[in-house]
């Protein structure tokens, strides 16, 4: 009898207990997320595609915990003013400052492949290049590539100083380190659009069909590239 009596004592405390500590509970969540500041940021209302750009029927606010913000989002509307979207940006999730560009990506045409080349400061309109960009492409021969005494005509007709492209679109461009410039790195109280002697242009990937790439590449070997500005 006696032990029946402190089993239901020990019942009816753990009882008590767990009343008293989910009501504690209780309140800690309440007042976590009453503390809870939400701010404005901005949000996708539709989706957007690749280089659209950014308007009031596309775009929206919404409140957001403060506490689990990014620093990458965006909360001000006046920022997205002239930009487009980098890449496609599905309906109800944050926009981020990755999500926006100033000039729309170039987009590789159905036939057409990259292709690259190595450049210089000088070669490459002293930097004065940015992805998107529409460019013509010049070859200077080696010294000596050809002895006239020894070559045909149509050779050297073929590897003479020549413009080989012309209106071919920037897809990208690196450092010697393979670091990308371009529209992110340029500085923005200067003409140069490359930050420092580090960020030099080495490297130029632009959008050619296969056979061009080809040749571009022949070429490469037989002289310098230039790239000059239309």
């Amino acid at each position: 009898m006696l032990f029946r009596r402190k089993k239901l004592v020990l019942i009816v405390l753990c009882i008590v207990l767990g009343i008293v500590v989910a009501y504690a509970e209780t309140n800690y969540i309440r007042s976590v997320y009453a503390e809870v500041e939400e701010v404005p940021v901005l949000y996708a209302k539709e989706d957007i595609s690749l280089n659209s750009s950014f308007t009031k029927d596309n775009v929206e606010y919404r409140y957001f915990p403060k506490n689990m913000m990014s620093n990458s989002m965006v909360t001000d509307a006046s920022i997205l003013k002239g930009m487009v979207a980098s890449r496609e940006i599905a309906a109800g999730r944050p926009i981020f400052t990755g999500d926006i560009a100033r000039k729309k990506i170039p987009v590789l045409a159905e036939g057409m492949r990259k292709v690259t080349f190595s450049t210089t400061l000088i070669n490459s309109l002293a930097g004065a290049i940015d992805i998107g960009d529409y460019i013509d492409i010049g070859f200077v021969p080696k010294p000596g590539l050809v002895d006239p005494a020894k070559t045909s005509a149509s050779v050297m007709e073929k590897y003479k100083a020549q413009v080989l492209f012309e209106k071919v679109q920037i897809f990208n461009i690196t450092d010697k380190e393979g670091n990308k410039l371009g529209r992110d790195d340029r500085q923005k109280n200067s003409d140069n659009k490359f930050a420092s002697k580090d960020k030099i242009p080495a490297a130029v990937t632009v959008g050619l069909i296969p056979e061009e790439a080809i040749t571009l590449k022949d070429y490469e070997q037989k002289g310098s590239l230039f790239v000059m500005g239309r």
